[in-house]
């Protein structure tokens, strides 16, 4: 939590940015149901996506553990 925000306000942006990753999953999904993207495409963008989800995952336990809660 950088720039003076507080950790609610930081969690709250991490949860967000797990909220969309959820959603890109979902749209690389259908692109892939769709033939739009090849598997290939849509493994290593779900992989890229799963990694990102574990990152922020993982960040919003450090906060929390940090913070007491």
């Amino acid at each position: 939590a950088r720039y003076g925000i507080s950790r609610n306000d930081f969690l709250a942006k991490i949860y967000i940015a797990l909220k969309e990753c959820a959603e890109t999953i979902y749209w690389l999904e259908l692109l892939h149901s769709c033939d739009l993207l090849s598997t290939t495409e849509y493994r290593s963008l779900r992989a890229d996506c799963e990694a990102l989800r574990n990152i922020l995952s993982a960040t919003t336990k450090a906060v929390r553990r940090e913070s007491g809660e």
